[in-house]
Parts: C-alpha cells; sequence; structure tokens
C-alpha cells in the first residue's frame, strides 16, 4: 500500500551526475488525499510477511564504498546474470490443460535470472530441478532477452548447485558466457537471486492468502496454483518503477520510456472474472434467456499473448484458458464468503508457510478401516 501511495506522488528522483529531476505521477488518484492518507493494516499482507522478533538487533547504516557490490560496475543489461533455485514441496499446476496431471508432472520450483544493471527478473518453473531443465529455462531466457531487447548473456553468477553441472557449463561454453561461483554456504555472495527470490514469493504469498480470505469456494484458494501467482508477482514486479531511478525493469532493459499503460490496467491475482459465452465472442447470437457470461478467476496474464489477454481458470473444469472478453471484479463484491473460523485460518497460513502438498482434512479412519 505504502509504495501505491509512492506511486501516486510527483517524487524527487537523484540523477547518477548528482542532479535532481522529478517523477510524474504513474497512479492518478481519485481522491486528492488518498496518497498521503494514513496506511491501514492489510491483513493478508500481516500473515503473509510476518518474521520472527529478535530483540537484540542494532541498526546499521549502509557503507556507500560496499553498498550494491555485487552489482556496482554492471552498466549494461547482460553484463552480470544473477541465478539461483527455488524449491516448493507443494505441486504446483502446469499453465496449461486441467489441473490433473500426476504430481510427478506438475512444478516442483524453479529456477530466477536477475540482472544486475536493469534489475529485471525472469522466473521459470520448472517439473525437474535437474540440468536437464535448467538448460532449458536458461536458452527460454536468453531467448526472450534477445527477442525483447537485442540483448545477449555475457556472464553468469550462482551457486554450487547445479550451475557447476557439466552440462549448464557446457552451455555457457557454447554461448561465450563466462561464470562465477559464491562459496560455499556464503549465500550472501549471491545476494542478487536470494533477495529477488524473497520478494517475488513474499509477493505470491500475499495473493494467494489475500484471494483465500476472500473468496474460499470452486477451488479458489487451491495452493497448487502459487505457479500462476509466482508467474504474476515477477511479471508485476518489472512494471514497477524503482525507488532510485524511477524507471521500471522493463524501462531499464529495452531502453523505451513506457507510459505505464500495462500497470494501470492490471489486476488482483486470483479475483472472480466474467468471460463472454464463446458464440457471443464469434458474433452469435445466443437465445434471448440464456446467460452471456460464465464466472472464472484470473490467474495473471498470458506470456504469448498481448497484454491484455488473461489467464482464467474455469471453476468447474479446471481448465485455464487466454481470454480478452473479460470483465475483472477486483473487490470480490460478486462472490459470498462469511469468512473463515481461526482453526480454518491457521490451518490455511501453516500450509502456505510450510508448503504442505493438502490444505484440507486428512480422512479419519476407525478401528475397521
Amino acid at each position: 500500500m505504502q509504495r501505491i501511495q509512492e506511486l501516486m506522488r510527483v517524487v524527487e528522483v537523484h540523477e547518477p551526475d548528482g542532479a535532481m529531476s522529478t517523477m510524474d505521477r504513474v497512479i492518478k488518484p481519485r481522491i486528492k488525499s488518498a496518497s498521503n492518507c494514513p496506511i491501514p493494516l492489510c491483513q493478508s499482507c500481516q500473515l503473509s510477511r510476518a518474521k520472527q522478533r529478535k530483540p537484540k538487533i542494532t541498526k546499521s547504516k549502509v557503507i556507500p564504498e560496499v553498498e550494491g557490490a555485487i552489482s556496482k560496475d554492471q552498466y549494461e543489461a547482460g553484463d552480470f546474470v544473477s541465478v539461483d533455485q527455488y524449491v516448493i514441496k507443494t505441486p504446483g499446476r502446469l499453465p496449461t490443460g486441467y489441473g490433473r496431471e500426476s504430481e510427478t508432472n506438475m512444478f516442483h520450483g524453479g529456477t530466477i535470472f536477475r540482472d544486475a544493471a536493469t534489475k529485471y527478473i525472469h522466473v521459470q518453473n520448472q517439473v525437474s530441478l535437474g540440468a536437464g531443465e535448467t538448460v532449458n529455462a536458461k536458452v527460454s531466457f536468453e531467448s526472450w532477452l534477445w527477442e525483447e531487447a537485442r540483448v545477449a548473456v555475457k556472464h553468469y553468477h550462482g551457486d554450487n548447485g547445479i550451475f557447476t553441472a557439466e552440462l549448464f557449463k557446457e552451455s555457457c561454453t557454447e554461448e561465450g558466457q563466462t561464470q562465477s561461483f559464491s562459496g560455499v554456504g556464503a549465500q550472501h555472495q549471491n545476494a542478487e537471486a536470494e533477495r529477488a527470490i524473497q520478494t517475488v514469493m513474499y509477493m505470491a504469498r500475499s495473493f494467494m492468502i489475500h484471494t483465500a480470505l476472500n473468496w474460499g469456494e470452486f477451488g479458489s484458494d487451491d495452493l497448487s496454483l502459487w505457479s500462476f501467482a509466482v508467474d504474476h508477482a515477477a511479471w508485476l514486479y518489472n512494471r514497477i518503477p524503482q525507488r532510485t531511478s524511477g524507471l521500471t525493469p522493463l524501462e531499464m532493459l529495452t531502453k523505451c520510456k513506457t507510459d505505464h499503460s500495462d500497470l494501470l490496467r492490471t489486476h488482483v491475482w486470483g479475483c472472480p472474472v466474467f468471460v463472454l459465452e464463446p458464440k457471443l465472442q464469434d458474433g452469435k447470437k445466443l437465445p434471448k434467456w440464456n446467460r452471456r457470461a460464465r464466472m472464472g478467476q484470473f490467474l495473471g496474464f498470458s506470456k504469448q499473448h498481448s497484454s491484455t489477454v488473461a489467464l482464467v481458470r474455469n471453476l468447474h473444469t479446471g481448465y485455464v484458458s487466454p481470454q480478452y472478453h473479460v470483465v475483472f471484479d477486483d473487490n470480490f463484491e460478486t462472490v459470498f464468503h462469511d469468512g473463515k473460523s481461526d482453526e480454518q485460518l491457521q490451518k490455511l497460513c501453516n500450509d502456505l508457510f510450510a508448503n504442505n502438498r493438502d490444505c484440507y482434512v486428512e480422512e479419519e479412519y476407525d478401528e475397521d478401516g
């Protein structure tokens, strides 16, 4: 909420040469006082971003000479890319199909790429975290990077895990790319990627908890939808202006100024949507008393289509399809939810934090089975 308020204000930006400039409002508030009003506590944020309280903590000031040391001298996109993997125990849904695949064929984590110069984040969910799929994720990232910005990766920095595999090293050698690694147990030496994982996961967890608190029917709070939440979190992050430069990571990567239209027309992840009936989309007619739309669930925007095409989950079949003729209910006003009991809410949060496979009560058996 605080970040949204910042986007409603005219912000002063420090240029590299020491000069000052102003960044116009990204979001124009309907009510003038909205950009400065007290921020109410958000239940979803409190549940998703809670941390352990440590009483013996001393605040330290950042030393200018060592601030951002990992990416300090990386000025061009692709010069230095931090890479890491995230592991999620809850199997995640594939982007296609009906969600009925076996657990072994579902997502179990992925690889995250973060460009040091532009701060751009790219996530690639994977069924297996082995060298083969990781190389495929690398190729996919490099292909997207070249198609969108004509940028080639020159150097990868990772840990001593899968990125030291011969298959991954051979792929880097073939593309003329160099590698460097952080020390064993020294995660801070790969802080760019580690921080990117934390940021994306915090955002995705907030999306899922917010949906579960406002809508608990038709599998809308299914934990296997985390793969869509992670993709949408990265999509959103890359389109939000940074505090220091006033530019989005996507703007810095493509070197093209945007009007933020894609950010202004985004919607709440997991919210109910109403999709026009297929016959009406094709210009045909329906019987007079038939309904003209069906309800679905918004799971982000399609990567293969225009940014105005939403991914919508069918509430009855579970099928996820790209849809254009859609009306969004960002405030969950069209669904009834009487609220979860404390026990249900506690179980939901425990399952989400612990990455368990299931969020429903296990079956009970008597002595006879």
